[in-house]
């Protein structure tokens, strides 16, 4: 009967416990909602914010949009706090009249409470709120968004049946991990009257490995030809048009934490392509010298032919470019992942593709998946290069290992081409790394010897040569860019990581955009990898004591303990500038954290032996869900009570569940405990959006190219206090205009000889930053600081200044219509609250 033991029930229940985990965490019900009908003048954005109970800044937000006008729409906006006060909501968009009817804050157990317009007030100036009968009327003058508070100061809590409820899939969670362990039994009984079966056959055929290379190869370009990218562009739709940020959505939402995307990179690509000349290495809209060249934007450059991932931007349109540019992030760290795990595995390629994916989709990797700094290409590079320089060492054929050497250099300077130290200085540590374990090594005689040696001396020619070939044409803005006070006068020594950050990945599988441990800033600074390392570390040590050690496995966990002590203790400055671990931050040095613990993972689950299932697997959990509840209880402290105590004990059950599965090598049960529910946490992290219509669709940037036509040598800049007023100059670079201000990676030098001839506000504006113009009764120009990495340049209108500037076009933001026109200009047009001025 147990040589019978049906083989699915394993990998049922893994399903089961990690679907449960996901209800646990997403589906669970809303101890509160308010709930409304709502009619508005314009589509609008309406979000629900309120204090969670913790601190005056612990909002949680909840977020509708309402694209119909003119009717009355009901919404419900859930409240997942045990405790709520300070209820707030914010109407974003262009509407300025809201309606509100049937409005209740309604309790998970108990009666709704009414709200009225005496229970609503608003700090919003020039705001009326009033009562029709039932129905509630907010009408405002201004042009900042509504807030419209709901019994401010007043504090709900949630009725006890309420907070019994989130616990409601724990139990059905519990319980399914412990028919998990007995089923890890059952199928030890079964394995043992069955010696001899192959627990996880490699693939040696190589069929399987083809198919799945060919599956990735095909979605990468299905996707790129359909549009398909994950691009938050859309929300240029909000700010430039004054519309809902859906433009182009097809899944997910965009985030506007993505601003260095959406707001900068986006934008300069655009820019790239539609300035005369199209692609110059040079572009003043972003920088000074060469910038484009360090900035990974598509340039015309004998460089870019290193760079596969800019090629379609010379053959196509621009915006079915930007497809294959952006796919490229995800699909070459799929494939150069599962590639080089393939290496260390033996070709176990599903394995090996379960590996990329809990890489590609860990929330540190999806939520910085789009900065500028190419993270996700910079590990797929890595990866491709480790996996080519095993070929040219191990190859048995001379074509092959001659191709991969040629190949080897292309990933090698692509790598460097991206061209941010604080992500490549850690990688490049680990591929030494790795190459130090005896990766490359072979145990038999070697026939290819010469002809290798003579290929791994061609590598290390072409790239010495190619790399100083690069440097000759960006020392200069590299120099510039050393200098500045940010980034490049910045230097770390570590020590500076709470070791509880460690632990907060495990806690943030709800995280959004608007959800995140509001300490660590931002949702993006919040992402991190999972901390298995420990976990990892006991097979380690097991197969070591009984002389079993893999020595990769054993040097990459080593990896990971040196990486956390420089985050947490610290090394001397000294040290850290010798090594070049000056120029990476502790969060940075996280990047390491998780590709070495991928590399672990595959390694130990790699293995072809099963561990025995004995008792020591109850120990084992046991232990692992109790050291578990403590640690993320003292986490969960440390993130201001960001999860509840039933999601706290629910994680632990779960990797209580992947300890005792990376003990026993169970490698099917472990893959999906630890993918399926990141995946589901982290593949809408970027949204599914089909082109860039959010700024090729936009009715506004058709207008501003239409009027620089006349003037296309002046330069342009953008007045305005609003936030909508703060982004535009960004947009308008997208239609290849000269923009004075939005931001610059460096100082622009000329300009600040005419604001600032006497170098009075140079500890301002000698840093990457973002310039914000602003019209101001002044003399002469000022610049003030700004939050952020910003400041503000208040000018007088006079026609001197502007000349000097060579200032042809002014855009008015949301100022007033009948705002008198400087002198010397004259009114091209009004459109979306934008008046657009030209120099006469």
């Amino acid at each position: 009967m147990k040589a019978n033991f049906p083989r699915a029930i394993i990998p049922l229940l893994a399903v089961l416990c990690a679907l449960l985990f996901i209800a646990q965490v997403n589906w669970r019900p809303a101890q509160f909602a308010v709930l409304a009908e709502v009619k508005t003048d314009a589509p609008a954005e309406i979000q629900l914010r309120y204090n969670r109970g913790y601190g005056i800044q612990q909002a949680g937000v909840s977020t509708k949009l309402l694209e119909s006008t003119g009717k009355f729409i009901p919404v419900r906006f859930p409240i997942e706090v045990n405790t709520a006060k300070d209820l707030w909501l914010v109407n974003i968009g262009a509407g300025r009249s809201l309606q509100l009817r049937s409005l209740l804050l309604k309790p998970l157990h108990g009666s709704a409470r009414i709200l009225t317009a005496a229970n609503l007030s608003s700090p919003t100036p020039n705001t009326e709120i009033s009562q029709e009968g039932d129905v509630i009327r907010v009408v405002s003058s201004g042009t900042e968004p509504t807030v419209l508070y709901l019994e401010r100061g007043f504090q709900f809590k949630a009725a006890r049946t309420a907070r019994l409820m989130q616990w409601i899939f724990v139990v059905p969670l519990f319980c399914a991990a412990v028919a998990l362990l007995f089923a890890f039994r059952r199928d030890e009984s079964a394995r043992e009257e069955n010696a001899g079966r192959v627990i996880w056959p490699n693939d040696r055929s190589g069929r399987l490995r083809l198919i799945v290379i060919g599956a990735l190869v095909f979605s990468y370009c299905a996707a790129s030809f359909l549009g398909l990218n994950g691009s938050s562009t859309a929300l240029w739709r909000s700010y430039a048009d004054l519309g809902l940020p859906t433009a182009g959505v097809i899944a997910g939402s965009p985030q506007k934490v993505r601003s260095d995307e959406w707001m900068l990179q986006t934008p300069w690509i655009f820019s790239q392509a539609r300035r005369t000349p199209a692609f110059s290495p040079s572009n003043p809209n972003i920088g000074s010298d060469m910038t484009p060249l360090v900035t990974n934007l598509p340039v015309l450059h004998w460089s870019t032919f290193f760079r596969p991932q800019m090629w379609p931007f010379f053959l196509m349109s621009t915006e079915r470019a930007f497809a294959f540019y952006w796919n490229f992030k995800t699909f070459s760290l799929l494939l150069g992942a599962m590639l080089f795990f393939g290496v260390l595995t033996g070709g176990k390629t599903l394995l090996d593709l379960a590996g990329a994916v809990f890489l590609t989709f860990s929330p540190y990797v999806q939520w910085w998946l789009s900065t500028p700094t190419c993270l996700p290409e910079m590990l797929a590079m890595l990866f491709f290069g480790l996996w080519l320089l095993t070929i040219v060492f191990r190859g048995r054929v001379r074509w092959q290992v001659a191709a991969a050497a040629g190949v080897v250099v292309i990933a090698v300077e692509n790598f460097i081409f991206c061209c941010y130290p604080r992500f490549q200085v850690p990688l490049v540590y680990l591929a030494a790394a790795l190459l130090l374990s005896g990766l490359l090594t072979r145990k038999n005689e070697d026939e290819l010897r010469t002809f290798r040696l003579c290929c791994i001396s061609f590598i290390i020619t072409a790239g010495v040569v190619v790399t100083w070939c690069w440097w000759r044409d960006v020392a200069q803005i590299v120099r510039i860019t050393s200098l500045l006070s940010y980034p490049g006068q910045i230097r770390f020594a570590g020590g500076d990581f709470d070791w509880t950050r460690l632990f907060a990945p495990f806690l943030e599988f709800s995280m959004t955009g608007d959800r995140f441990p509001e300490r660590l800033a931002n949702a993006c600074e919040a992402a991190g990898f999972l901390f298995i390392a420990p976990l990892l570390a006991l097979p380690a040590i097991r197969d070591a004591v009984r002389g079993r050690a893999d020595r990769a496995l054993i040097v990459s966990l080593a990896v990971v303990a040196c990486v956390v002590f420089y985050m947490i203790v610290g090394i001397p400055m000294w040290a850290a500038k010798i090594s070049g671990w000056s120029y990476v931050s502790s969060v940075r040095a996280n990047l390491l954290v998780g590709a070495a613990t991928a590399i672990a993972l595959v390694l130990c689950l790699g293995r072809g032996e099963k561990a025995a299932a004995t008792s020591v697997r109850w120990w084992i959990f046991a232990a692992s869900v109790l050291s578990l509840v403590a640690l993320l209880t003292r986490t969960n402290v440390w993130l201001e009570h960001f999860e509840t105590s039933a999601t706290i004990f629910a994680t632990a059950v779960l990797f209580g569940l992947i300890a005792v599965c990376l003990w026993m090598r169970s490698v099917i049960a472990a893959c999906v405990l630890l993918i399926v529910p990141q995946f589901y946490a982290c593949a809408l992290v970027n949204p599914i959006a089909r082109g860039v219509p959010g700024i090729t669709q936009s009715s506004l940037l058709p207008w501003l190219t239409e009027a620089q036509k006349f003037k296309p040598a002046g330069k342009w800049i953008v007045l305005g206090d609003t936030l909508r007023a703060l982004v535009l100059p960004d947009f308008v670079k997208a239609a290849g205009i000269d923009v004075l201000g939005g931001m610059r990676c460096n100082p622009d030098e000329e300009m600040l000889r005419i604001l600032d001839p006497e170098k009075k506000y140079v500890g301002l504006s000698d840093r990457y930053a973002w310039i914000h113009f602003k019209q101001a009764d002044v003399a002469v120009p000022i610049i003030e600081d700004a939050p952020g990495l910003a400041y503000d340049i208040k000018i007088p209108l006079s026609p001197e200044l502007l000349d000097r500037m060579g200032v042809k076009h002014i855009l008015e933001v949301d100022l007033p219509a009948n705002r008198e026109v400087p002198s010397g200009f004259h009114v091209v047009g009004v459109r979306e609250q934008c008046r657009l001025l030209e120099r006469d």
